[in-house]
């Protein structure tokens, strides 16, 4: 691909999903103004827009053949349609059409526009974006437990990712949909890579390197273009990312100016993130969770996915506080006492009848009267009563 291929798909913003080679003479061109969605995407009408990324548009559309409202994704009017981003594009709804999880969205229809733009359509999620919603925060720690909730759904739903032998490589905030039933959508699947296919976009260019993702957010050998293969512990470090803001409200490698963190996540310089989080005041144990996660030496951080997500529910369940008896309004307790003073002497008054009556029977009995009303004396012997089977007849009875 050509570098002036992505000069219009390059972003001057360091939280921004680039795709563009470094050189050693990188151009400077400025960003082109964002061309206007038409209003008919083939049988699509367009709503609006939703959001615009180096690469890719998402719109919210109707599609009248079904009645519903979709998100489509497509590719920006600027970049050509003959562009490694256009095939990209059109790998991206397979690899999205390839994985089954709730925290993924599935892919409903894909294919090529009327001017051959790679496109495909998925649910519409009405919510906000993870880093809308710590934006929005009074402070930060503000609903810490919920944020972490947040975090551990993305974090199992990476680990799953990971076993289907796929690499997001581009985790952080912004690609993270939480809908308002409280669903949580890992997004934006652009730059993913399937561990042991070649990678077309990402092959060794003739000059420079390719970087791949968010600079704010990427780990040194992403920056660095020193990735050879897609490595699923570079999402290890996109999960420690999304902690530290989570914790501190800014990613490892804040800034604005996108060559400057690029180079910054390159080196792996860490000091400024460390100290913020070591004095960020969480827990320790989530402070140390985040470091591990975001070593720059990719052997120091968390094996896999699975194995953080453990760690994050572990943390939530150990403070999860216990439901609280529910106290008993007053008034319910003078009832509810009144009722076993009443039960109490009413069984007190039984017993004593049942004893008063047992003892006037044995009197009556001692004096050799039956109580009133009792049967006969006289009874027949049954062979129960006599204790034999078969009792001898008697011999009066002969005569």
């Amino acid at each position: 691909m050509e570098s002036s291929e992505h000069t219009d798909a390059l972003h001057k913003e360091a939280g921004a999903t680039v795709n563009f080679r470094i050189t050693s003479a990188s151009p400077g061109a400025s960003q082109a103004t964002p061309t206007t969605i038409p209003h008919c995407l083939g049988r699509f009408r367009v709503l609006g827009e939703i959001a615009r990324g180096g690469m890719g548009v998402i719109v919210r559309a109707y599609d009248p053949n079904l009645d519903r409202e979709l998100a489509i994704k497509l590719l920006s009017p600027e970049i050509p349609v003959d562009s490694d981003a256009n095939r990209r594009l059109a790998q991206e709804a397979r690899v999205v059409s390839q994985l089954h999880h709730p925290g993924i969205t599935p892919v409903f229809e894909a294919g090529n526009l009327p001017d051959g733009r790679a496109y495909f359509a998925m649910p519409f999620i009405d919510g906000q974006s993870l880093s809308a919603l710590l934006d929005d925060r009074p402070a930060v720690g503000h609903e810490l437990a919920r944020f972490l909730g947040v975090f551990h759904r993305v974090c199992e739903t990476v680990a799953h990712v990971h076993r289907e032998g796929i690499v997001h490589r581009d985790l952080k905030p912004a690609n993270v949909m939480v809908g308002r039933f409280g669903e949580v959508m890992l997004m934006d699947w652009g730059v993913a890579a399937v561990v042991g296919q070649p990678d077309r976009a990402g092959a060794a260019p003739k000059s420079g390197y390719w970087v791949f993702g968010t600079p704010a957010y990427m780990p040194p050998e992403q920056a660095g273009g020193k990735l050879e293969k897609p490595d699923p512990r570079s999402d290890i470090f996109g999960l420690g990312a999304i902690l530290c803001e989570i914790l501190t409200g800014q990613p490892p490698y804040p800034g604005t100016d996108v060559a400057s963190v690029t180079r910054a996540a390159a080196k792996g310089e860490q000091r400024e993130l460390t100290r913020r989080l070591r004095r960020c005041g969480a827990d320790p144990a989530l402070v140390d969770l985040a470091l591990r996660c975001l070593a720059p030496d990719r052997a120091a951080r968390p094996s896999t996915a699975q194995k953080v997500a453990e760690e994050v529910n572990a943390f939530v369940s150990r403070d999860e506080p216990r439901p609280a008896p529910i106290p008993t309004p007053p008034e319910e307790s003078h009832e509810r006492r009144d009722r076993r003073f009443v039960g109490l002497v009413t069984a007190v008054l039984a017993l004593g009848v049942c004893m008063a009556v047992g003892a006037f029977a044995r009197e009556l009995r001692a004096r050799g009267t039956e109580p009133p009303g009792s049967p006969p004396a006289h009874r027949a012997l049954t062979p129960i009563d006599s204790g034999t089977a078969n009792p001898a007849p008697d011999p009066a009875d002969r005569n």
